[in-house]
C-alpha cells in the first residue's frame, strides 16, 4: 500500500512537471492544503508533503496555503513558504 501510494504522489509531481513544460526551476506552485486532514493540524502522512517535496527536487518554489498552519512546522519540507491566505500563495504561481 505504502508504494502504491508512493507511486500516486510521484505521478502526481510528473503531471504538474508536464504541465510546466517539463521544467519547474524557476516556476512558482501554489499548494492549497498541506496537512492529513481537513480540520487538523496533523502533518503526518500528509500527502502535500510527499508532493511538496518531490516539486521542490524538480526546482519548484513552492508556496503553501492551508488555515490549520500558521508557521515553520516540522515536517514541512525545507525551503515551502507557508502564507497568509490563498491570495498570497497564488501570487506569481503558474
Amino acid at each position: 500500500m505504502i508504494e502504491a501510494n508512493d507511486r500516486q504522489f510521484e505521478h502526481m509531481a510528473q503531471k504538474i512537471l508536464k504541465a510546466a513544460g517539463g521544467n519547474l526551476y524557476g516556476t512558482v506552485v501554489a499548494v492549497f492544503g498541506l496537512t492529513f486532514k481537513s480540520n487538523t493540524d496533523d502533518l503526518r502522512d500528509s500527502p502535500s508533503v510527499s508532493i511538496i517535496d518531490k516539486l521542490q527536487k524538480h526546482g519548484a518554489t513552492v508556496r503553501v496555503y492551508d488555515p490549520t498552519v500558521t508557521g515553520p512546522r516540522h515536517g514541512v519540507p525545507a525551503f515551502v513558504h507557508i502564507c497568509n491566505s490563498p491570495l498570497e500563495a497564488a501570487f506569481g504561481a503558474a
